[in-house]
Parts: C-alpha cells; structure tokens; sequence
C-alpha cells in the first residue's frame, strides 16, 4: 500500500469503529428496557428480544475491536436465550427452538472456543432438532425449516466438520431459497451464521474449515443481499 491508501484504509477503519460504538447507545437502551419488562413478568419473548439486543451489541463490540466487551455481550446473551428456551419448554411454545438454536450460537462462540469443550448437551440438542422436525412436519414456517439446516451448521461446527457437511448445507439452504427468496428472512440467517462463522474461522486452524465457513457466507450473502 502506498502511505496515502494506508492513511484512507486506518480513516476507514476508525470510521468504522466510531459508527459501531455509537450504535450501541440504542442497543444498550434498548436492553435496558427490556431487562425492566422481564424483571416486572419473564416471558420467552422478552427473554429473547433481549438475548436478540445482546447478540447484536456482541457483533458491534466485535467490529469496534473490543474483544473483552464482546465476550461480555455474548455470555449475556446466551444467559437471556438459556432463560427463553426454559420458559417455551416449560409453555410447550410453537416457538421453543428458537431461542435454543440461538443458545447454541452463543456457547459455539463461547464455550467452543475453550479447550475441553465436550460439545452440545446430547438431550437438549436432540430435543430441539425432534421440535423442528415436527414443526416443519405439521406447521412449517421459513423459520422452522431454515432451522433444521442451521442445526446441521451448529452441529458440524461443534466437530469442526463443517467443510465434509458443507455440500449438503449447501444443497438445503438453496432449495429452500428456491421456494422463499425474500430478502428479509435471508438477512436473519445471514446475520447469525456470521455470528458464529467468523469467531469459529477466526480460531480454526484448518484452512478447509476457514474456506467452508466463507463459503457458506458467501452463499447466504448472495441469498440476502442478491447482485
């Protein structure tokens, strides 16, 4: 680079950083909103409202470079979804898995990254993927099915296996494109197997599990974000 592209890359950079920090001023208004509403009466969609404001104050900490901060956000937030996915299990809601799909975003980010992980609880994840299964069964929604597919995702990160899996993901995520390729729904899945793609491709060694977890970006952003 030449000193004058260096200097517009770090005004860039610090242009960047500044957007992401203001941005969290909503965010954390937001969340303590929320906190109130939960405190006055917990339910499952207050619960994951504010693991939602977490996840997304985790993904601006992380662009503004604040690591510690962002470990932070990310633990609360995998906190609000473990409350979420107690209270729909405990109300049997329609609605249960997503909060759990989500938990198991935020540990993949978390607790995945440490050594000794032993991986997802074996019933709680066989418990959510029978609740999709029917749900896509009996009343199918964007969501439901996505999830299914998201849940092979998680599955294969967790054994850092995803780039023997990612022909199949690949293969599910763009037939249900074919039949729903509305942009909003897209931007939703693009935005949390960002979430988790880049923190796992950031600590993996494996240059096949980086280039896996690009290419299954790169798909999601073209699904989200159309030329």
């Amino acid at each position: 680079l030449t000193p004058q592209e260096r200097a517009a890359l770090q005004a860039a950079e610090h242009a960047v950083r500044e957007a992401a920090l203001a941005a969290l001023v909503p965010l954390r208004e937001a969340l303590d909103t929320l906190e109130r509403l939960i405190g006055l009466r917990p339910t499952m969609e207050r619960e994951s409202l504010a693991g939602s404001a977490c996840k997304r104050m985790a993904m601006v900490e992380r662009e503004a470079g604040r690591s510690a901060q962002a470990a932070a956000a990310v633990q609360q937030m995998k906190l609000h979804y473990a409350r979420a996915e107690a209270l729909g299990s405990s109300t049997e809601s329609s609605e249960r898995y997503y909060p759990a799909l989500n938990r198991m975003a935020a540990e993949l980010v978390t607790e995945a990254a440490r050594p000794g992980w032993r991986g997802f609880d074996a019933a709680a994840t066989a418990a959510v993927r029978q609740h999709l299964v029917e749900r896509s069964r009996d009343d199918p929604d964007f969501f439901s099915v996505a999830g299914l597919t998201e849940l092979r995702v998680y599955d294969a990160v967790a054994a850092k296996q995803l780039a023997p899996a990612l022909a199949a993901i690949d293969a599910e995520y763009s037939e249900l494109q074919r039949r729903v390729s509305g942009t909003h729904y897209w931007r939703s899945v693009h935005d949390t197997a960002r979430f988790v793609l880049e923190a796992y491709a950031a600590r993996i060694g494996s240059s096949a599990e980086k280039q896996a977890s690009a290419a299954l970006l790169a798909l999601l952003e073209g699904f989200a974000w159309p030329p």
